[in-house]
Order: C-alpha cells, then structure tokens, then sequence
C-alpha cells in the first residue's frame, strides 16, 4: 500500500489495489471498472466508463449519474 493511499479520487487504495468508488470498484492497474455501471444502459452503451468518458469535465461523485 503506497504511504499516501488517497490519491487523485479522493478514495482509499485498499490492500489488494482496488479504489471503492461507492458503486463500484476500479483497479487502476488496467485503468477499468471491475462491474458494469449501476445505472445500465441509461448511462450509455459502454457499461465500463466514468463519467461520460470526461473525468475532466464531468463528475459523478456516487458513481450513478454523470453531471457536466
């Protein structure tokens, strides 16, 4: 575990190198979520992405609902 856990999410690293991201996990080895959204299809065709494929422009803080 790095000595500064919280990193550019604002959530923890855990021990086995996963970000809690409230809905979801994400590893960042491979830079991917680990399930599909919760939201399903409604949040678009690609079950795997954050925030509308904008983590600069966008944000979604519980993982549910993209926002610009």
């Amino acid at each position: 575990m790095p000595a500064q856990p919280l990193l550019w999410t604002a959530r923890e690293l855990d021990e086995t190198g996963l970000y809690s991201l409230r809905a979801r996990y994400y590893l960042p080895r491979i830079g991917r979520f680990l399930s599909e959204d919760p939201a399903g299809l409604a949040a678009g065709l690609n079950l795997y992405v954050f925030a509308h494929n904008s983590p600069v422009g966008a944000r979604d803080p519980f993982g549910l609902d993209p926002s610009f």
